[in-house]
């Protein structure tokens, strides 16, 4: 019975050594992806040159329906005189999915081209203007009233002032 009971014994742990050895693997499938790009600059240029293609890139592995955020913020350092118009501080967010980069880009691009057309119009403060075909008519609202400073006609503005 002794040597029944210790071969059973023996048995047993070499059984049990051995499962004990063998290990099954799961795999696991990890997927990542980019939802948010945040840029800050202190030139209007560098937005306006911005790489576009790059972030085609970094939301290259997004699934389309994934929701993504493209966030880009404009800090005006510089000492300009500050009597004239220019855009200074500015913070901008779009989300969409990543099927539509291509829109928020562009949308992107044409905000960051009229914030240089802002900023390098050098208008006097208060100063309004509009484009009336190929005229250009600069003007103050005053309370109630509009007061048209001056009308420019087929010149170059950026000679003028």
């Amino acid at each position: 019975m002794k040597t029944k009971n210790l071969l059973l014994g023996i048995f047993s742990l070499v059984t049990f050594a051995a499962y004990a050895q063998t290990e099954k693997s799961k795999k696991v499938a990890l997927r990542t992806a980019v939802i948010e790009l945040k840029v800050e600059a202190e030139n209007i240029d560098e937005l306006k040159n911005f790489n576009w293609n790059m972030v085609k890139e970094m939301f290259q592995g997004n699934d389309a329906e994934q929701e993504i955020t493209l966030a880009f913020a404009y800090v005006n350092k510089s000492d300009l005189d500050k009597s004239k118009v220019s855009v200074d501080n500015i913070e901008m967010k779009l989300t969409g999915k990543t099927a539509d980069l291509d829109k928020l880009t562009s949308k992107l691009k044409k905000l960051f081209d009229k914030l240089d057309e802002i900023n390098r119009q050098n208008i006097k403060k208060g100063y309004r203007r509009f484009v009336c075909g190929a005229d250009t008519i600069y003007f103050k609202v005053n309370a109630n009233t509009v007061a048209i400073m001056t009308i420019i006609g087929r010149q170059d503005i950026a000679n003028i002032f």
